[in-house]
C-alpha cells in the first residue's frame, strides 16, 4: 500500500499538504514526492539511541515501532539508552559526548528543541546537531485523573475563578514533561487563552506527570493525544488540534471550548553534526525505508500520530521554518529567563 490518498487540507502553521493514506486511518504530512531507498553503507551496523523518557512512557512508545521496523528491514540493532531529563537536553548531551558518534542517535522534539538550545547552551547548541529524520507529528492533550470531577476545561476554569456560590482557588497547577519543552509552550498558551494563572510543574516523563495528578499535586497534566491506555488511570478532556483525533474520538478540541490552542510536537532523530554527511545521509535512507513499513504506519495511526514523510534534503528548510515559528513564539510569550535570548 502506498501513501497516495485524498487531500484533507493544509496544516495551518507550516502550509504542508496533509493526506489521508488509503486503507489506514493515518494522516500524512508530505514535504516532497519520494522516499529514498536505504543505502548499503550503514546496513548491518549497530546503533545506540537515547530517548529522553523511560520505557513505557508515551514518548518511548512512539519511537518503538520505528526502531522495530528499522531493525527488521535493515538488519540493524539498537542499544537503547533511557535518559529522562529536561526535555531532551541530556539525550543530546549523551549523543555529543559519546565515543562512537557515527553510530549514535538521539530523539528530538520540535519546536521544543529551539527553546532548549537557548536555555541549555552549556550542553548543546543547534550547530552541534544534525537531524536526519522527522517521522511523526502529535498534538497535545490535557489529562485529568479518571475519577476526577472535572469533565472539561471549563470546569478547571471555574475551579480557579470560582462562582457566586464558591470562591476559586486562584491558580491552577498543571504538570508536564520537562521545562522549556513543547508541553511547557502549550501551558503558556493555555494560561493566556483561559485567562487563568497556571503554575507549570515539570517532570521527567508522562508517567511522573500523571502521578502528580493522581496524588493531587496538580489538577491536570499534559501528554500527547494518544489512546487512553497510554496514560493509565487518566482521562483526556481536550486536545490541541484543529480536528478531533482518531485516537481520542470522544475528546473535544480546545477550539470547541472557544480557545485557539493548536500546539504539538514533531518527533525526529538527530546525529552529531560532526558525523560526515555521507554517513548521515545513509542513516536517513535507512529510516526512510523503515517509514514505508505498513506495520509501522498502522502503529503510528492507532497511536494518533500523523506520519511525516520528509526527504533528507528538505530537513534544513523544514528546520528554518520551525525556527522562525519558535522565534515568533518567544516574542509573544515571556518564556525564557533573562539573558538567554
Amino acid at each position: 500500500m502506498g501513501i497516495s490518498g485524498v487531500r484533507a487540507g493544509n496544516t495551518r502553521r507550516s502550509g504542508l499538504t496533509t493526506l489521508l493514506a488509503l486503507g489506514l486511518p493515518l494522516a500524512v504530512i508530505l514535504l516532497s514526492g519520494s522516499i529514498t531507498p536505504a543505502g548499503a553503507a550503514c546496513q548491518g551496523k549497530n546503533f545506540s539511541i537515547t530517548i529522553p523518557a523511560p520505557a513505557k512512557s508515551q514518548l518511548h512508545t512512539l519511537h518503538a515501532p520505528l526502531l522495530e521496523a528499522w531493525q527488521r528491514l535493515n538488519g540493524t540493532t539498537f542499544q537503547e539508552n533511557s535518559s529522562p531529563g529536561r526535555g531532551g537536553s541530556y539525550a543530546i548531551g549523551n549523543l555529543l559526548l559519546g565515543p562512537d558518534k557515527e553510530c549514535a542517535l538521539a530523539a528530538i522534539q520540535v519546536p521544543g528543541l529551539f527553546f532548549l538550545s537557548h536555555v541549555d547552551r552549556k550542553i548543546f547548541s543547534e550547530k552541534d546537531i544534525a537531524p536526519v529524520v522527522f517521522f511523526a507529528y502529535l498534538p497535545h492533550a490535557l489529562w485529568v485523573d479518571k475519577d476526577s470531577p472535572y469533565q472539561s476545561m471549563d470546569d478547571l476554569v471555574f475551579l480557579a475563578r470560582g462562582t457566586e456560590d464558591k470562591p476559586g482557588i486562584g491558580q491552577l497547577s498543571i504538570a508536564g514533561t520537562g521545562s522549556f519543552t513543547d508541553q511547557h509552550m502549550a501551558n503558556l498558551v493555555l494560561s493566556r487563552q483561559s485567562g487563568v494563572p497556571i503554575r507549570y510543574l515539570p517532570y521527567t516523563s508522562s508517567s511522573e506527570a500523571s502521578d502528580s495528578v493522581k496524588s493531587k499535586r496538580a489538577q491536570a497534566c499534559w501528554g500527547y493525544a494518544m489512546p487512553p491506555e497510554s496514560m493509565p488511570g487518566m482521562r483526556p478532556i481536550a486536545i490541541t488540534a484543529q480536528h478531533r483525533s482518531l485516537a481520542l474520538p470522544l475528546t473535544p478540541t480546545f477550539a470547541e471550548t472557544g480557545m485557539n490552542i493548536t500546539t504539538g510536537s514533531y518527533l525526529g532523530l538527530t546525529m552529531a553534526s560532526s558525523v560526515p554527511e555521507p554517513v548521515r545521509a545513509s542513516v536517513a535512507a535507512q529510516t526512510a525505508a523503515a517509514l514505508s513499513d505498513e506495520k509501522l504506519r498502522y502503529s503510528l495511526a492507532t497511536s494518533g500520530a500523523t506520519l511525516v514523510l520528509l526527504d533528507y534534503d528538505k530537513i534544513d528548510a523544514f528546520m528554518d521554518c520551525r525556527r522562525r515559528e519558535a522565534g515568533q513564539f518567544m516574542e509573544d510569550y515571556p518564556l525564557l529567563p533573562a539573558g538567554t535570548r
